[in-house]
């Protein structure tokens, strides 16, 4: 298989430089990511290890050539990766013929010379990347040192058998069992996190970590919730301890294991804890989720205040096939008859021929106000926004997080699979949307974007992806709470 992971498709190279492509094997397009330039370094190996896992599900290492162009920082992180997998990559060469035309300036042309490889790593790379230990696993074992909740589920395993074998210990045992299981139980967890790194999965603490938990206390997701229990048994194990050492005359020699203990075992759940992400294959859809509450015209008829904007904005980005995911509101204070007025309105606002009426189903009012919006947005993406599937949940209210959380994650659970990429859009609806968005954004590693209000930004620049580890917990924390209040 030869991977074209550029910008520039197959589909527009010359026979000449398809011909040598085919050489290699089947050529298969996968576009090169976007790299913001305001992104650190850490941001750019993250989508290098994403693009690195989806290549090596799709084959055999030793069978696949990846030809590798584009953003030079991104280019280097791949390619190392690959390398240290055993994957061979290629960038193109080109010659360039000038020819000065009669007006005195230069025309330029670039011919395709052939494929050169990039260059081999040193074996002592080779020793220390574990890529060849793939290799000589069976396939499914190999995909799943790829899967960052299998170093989850391993690091829990580990710790508990260690902890329970040192209860026993401690009463049946000696101090020097005990100090081999704490030397062994170390050791674990450091190779553990060693060959996790080898295979470019990130463990560390961050400041995400509080909200993950938080997310999961309001929706709990499966390998997550087996943290979050052991995480509040460590949390209230460490308070006793310290709590016993504080008081006076407490015996130092009698605490200090089961303090070393109940740290160590914090740690390695913060470190270690899963993030829900699914392996998704290069051919998924992208499936934006937004909300939809009313359609009316703009807020003082000037047409960048139009409700609907935020929602068609996050096409943007957008490239190959997508869908559209709408929760959609019970509209309990708007009649069916004020709700197809409202969408004339828009439709006759933005000065499209269309029009609705109230016999039409309401989901096919709403998918062509949307396209009509959508359309006049991105004329340039008129083929792509005319194929794009519209899909709406049941109607819930707004204002009821258990109903809204419902709705939406049963419709969630239908899509979250290889075939499927979702990204959250913050911009429409209530508090209570953008929490319940914010947390299933958070519980399963999906991206989150809104659409800033602030007018002195062009349209290109509005739409904000947003940094899931700096999310304040006020948002989340102040609709649980809500929600305790409520009994909801």
């Amino acid at each position: 298989m030869f991977i074209n992971l550029s910008n520039h498709p197959a589909s527009e190279w010359s026979d000449e430089q398809m011909l040598a492509a085919e050489r290699y094997g089947k050529v298969v397009d996968m576009p090169f990511p976007q790299v913001d330039s305001g992104a650190s370094a850490d941001e750019v190996e993250q989508i290098a290890n994403d693009c690195v896992n989806r290549i090596l599900a799709m084959g055999n290492a030793a069978d696949i050539t990846v030809h590798v162009m584009g953003e030079m920082t991104l280019v280097y992180n791949i390619v190392i990766s690959l390398k240290r997998h055993g994957v061979r990559c290629v960038a193109s060469t080109t010659e360039r013929m000038a020819t000065v035309l009669p007006d005195g300036t230069k025309q330029s042309k670039f011919h395709f010379a052939g494929f050169r490889e990039y260059g081999h790593l040193s074996a002592q790379q080779q020793k220390h990347s574990l890529g060849w230990l793939s290799d000589r696993l069976p396939k499914w074992l190999s995909q799943q040192l790829y899967n960052k909740n299998t170093y989850s589920f391993a690091a829990i395993v580990i710790l508990l058998v260690a902890e329970l074998t040192a209860i026993v210990l401690g009463r049946h045992g000696s101090w020097c069992w005990l100090i081999a299981l704490g030397a062994f139980f170390l050791a674990s967890i450091v190779l553990l996190w060693l060959i996790a790194r080898h295979h470019r999965l990130k463990f560390r603490i961050s400041s995400e970590i509080m909200t993950r938990l938080l997310a999961n206390t309001i929706a709990p997701q499966k390998l997550g919730v087996f943290f979050l229990l052991a995480f509040v048994i460590h949390l209230g194990w460490v308070a006793d301890t310290v709590l016993y050492l504080l008081t006076p005359g407490g015996p130092f020699a009698d605490i200090a294991l089961p303090f070393a203990t109940s740290v160590a075992g914090l740690l390695t759940l913060i470190v270690f804890f899963p993030d829900g992400r699914k392996r998704k294959s290069d051919t998924s859809t992208l499936v934006y989720v937004s909300g939809i509450s009313n359609v009316t015209t703009p807020r003082d008829n000037v047409y960048k205040n139009l409700t609907l904007r935020p929602l068609v904005r996050v096409l943007q980005d957008a490239q190959g096939d997508c869908e559209m995911l709408i929760l959609l509101s019970d509209f309990t204070h708007t009649s069916k008859n004020d709700i197809t007025d409202g969408i004339n309105a828009v439709l006759n606002f933005i000065g499209s021929s269309s029009t609705v009426d109230a016999g039409m189903h309401i989901h096919d009012q709403l998918r062509l106000v949307i396209r009509e919006v959508a359309r006049r947005e991105f004329p340039e993406k008129r083929e792509l926004i005319d194929r794009m599937p519209i899909n709406f949940t049941d109607p819930c209210n707004y204002n009821i997080f258990s109903q809204c959380f419902t709705t939406l994650s049963s419709r969630i659970k239908e899509l979250d699979d290889s075939a499927h990429r979702l990204a959250f859009n913050l911009s429409p609806g209530t508090g209570v949307v953008s929490s319940l968005m914010t947390l299933m954004a958070i519980n399963a590693d999906r991206d989150l974007y809104y659409y800033s209000q602030d007018a002195s930004l062009p349209d290109d620049l509005r739409l904000i992806k947003i940094d899931k580890a700096r999310v304040s917990l006020h948002n989340l924390l102040s609709q649980a709470l809500e929600n305790v209040a409520k009994g909801d």
